[in-house]
């Protein structure tokens, strides 16, 4: 597994909880303001992972 300097990866399913789903589309739409959209996730994939990078302190 690659070294992700203390971040996280979350897998998030179409099974997972429509909560978790809607929390995770939120956190796209925020991230791809910044980064452009099609970078962090593309309708055409059947599951996305979604990198998490603890701030830096």
């Amino acid at each position: 597994m690659p070294y992700t300097e203390g971040g996280q990866i979350v897998l998030v399913l179409d099974c997972d909880p429509p909560a978790h789903r809607n929390k995770v589309e939120e956190v796209v739409k925020m991230m791809e303001t910044e980064l452009g959209s099609g970078w962090i996730y593309h309708k055409s994939y059947s599951h996305a992972d979604f990198r998490i990078i603890s701030p830096l302190l």
